[in-house]
């Protein structure tokens, strides 16, 4: 998945890897890992897929009083220290999720990265959510993938989104995604200024006319804290123009892609710039993935889709193109 907002782009072939060894080394560790970090017997039977959750699949249990997400492992790793963080209860959408229970997951996928960093297992992320069964999610239940990343890890980065869209939890059963045409990196050519104003507008009149009253974004006209500057990075400020959200702490906003990889393809960007998720606070970091969802619902609403691919490349290792974090959302 390429940082697209300014024209930048990561190489985008395939070549296949070494996923048995990889995923040996991921048991392995994940073994001694949730030797070390379980504090408890789990006494209740999950099953994500087919496969029973046990106390040597749990890493650690999200850090507020609720306890309402788990982070996993041992789960058909694609890579040593591959990690799924997912809800207790049994909930197939990111929609359904309450704000707290929103901020317990990702509370607990920011721990969870936290120690893989302590591991030295890990030196960026790319985190994932195939959310809906149109976004081929292999099983119903909400899960977020946290994949550690390493320097020269992979021949070719966009190989870890292969591996991704093939995961499934049960041993030996490899998920078949829809097949999705995607434009090769040196064929897509920057859009207009104009193109870009056109579609976020589409996205503005959305929220105004259906979703703003079950909505607390605003656009950039409609507030004086959703103003610019709208900067990308320290050398990349956005037109005003291609952003169509702010959230209502003005926190963080959304943004047409300069160069797409479908139609609907958008970012959510925090205002403070930092190239990591873990310099955010919590205030930012919660405000972020909030701000995910209620883009999520907009361009899902105008491009008639019915789930969504949503992505983080936390990091340089990961992928990341432009040193600021972002999310990515493509409707499908």
């Amino acid at each position: 998945m390429a940082d697209v907002a300014n024209g930048t782009a990561t190489g985008s072939s395939i070549t296949p890897v070494r996923v048995a060894a990889c995923a040996a080394a991921g048991v392995a560790l994940y073994v001694a890992l949730s030797r070390w970090m379980r504090s408890s017997t789990v006494t209740n039977t999950l099953l994500l897929g087919s496969e029973a959750i046990g106390a040597e699949n749990i890493i650690l249990r999200s850090p507020v009083e609720q306890n309402t997400a788990i982070a996993l492992g041992n789960l058909s790793p694609i890579c040593a220290g591959h990690a799924v963080v997912v809800p207790v209860s049994p909930v197939p959408r990111l929609a359904q999720l309450s704000t707290k229970e929103l901020d317990d997951l990702f509370s607990t996928v920011r721990h969870t990265q936290a120690l893989l960093r302590r591991a030295n297992l890990a030196t960026g992320f790319n985190l994932a959510i195939k959310d809906g069964v149109s976004a081929d999610q292999p099983v119903d239940q909400l899960h977020v993938h946290v994949v550690p990343r390493t320097k020269g890890d992979l021949e070719h980065n966009d190989t870890i989104y292969t591996m991704i869209d093939q995961w499934h939890p049960d041993e030996g059963v490899c998920n078949t995604p829809t097949p999705v045409e995607l434009p090769p990196d040196d064929t897509r050519v920057a859009r207009s200024q104009q193109t870009m104003r056109d579609e976020a507008n589409t996205y503005i009149s959305a929220i105004k006319n259906v979703l703003l009253p079950e909505n607390r974004g605003v656009s950039p006209s409609e507030s004086f804290v959703a103003g610019g500057p709208f900067k990308f990075s320290d050398k990349i400020e956005l037109d005003e123009s291609q952003v169509f959200y702010v959230s209502p702490t003005g926190l963080a906003y959304a943004a047409v892609n300069l160069k797409p990889l479908q139609p609907g393809h958008v970012l959510v960007i925090p205002r403070r710039i930092t190239p990591f998720s873990e310099d955010l606070s919590h205030e930012e970091y919660m405000d972020l993935w909030e701000t995910v969802r209620h883009v999520q619902a907009i361009v899902q609403r105008v491009h008639g889709a019915a789930g969504a691919l949503i992505g983080m490349q936390d990091g340089r290792v990961a992928g990341q193109s432009v040193p600021h974090v972002h999310v990515h959302v493509l409707p499908r």
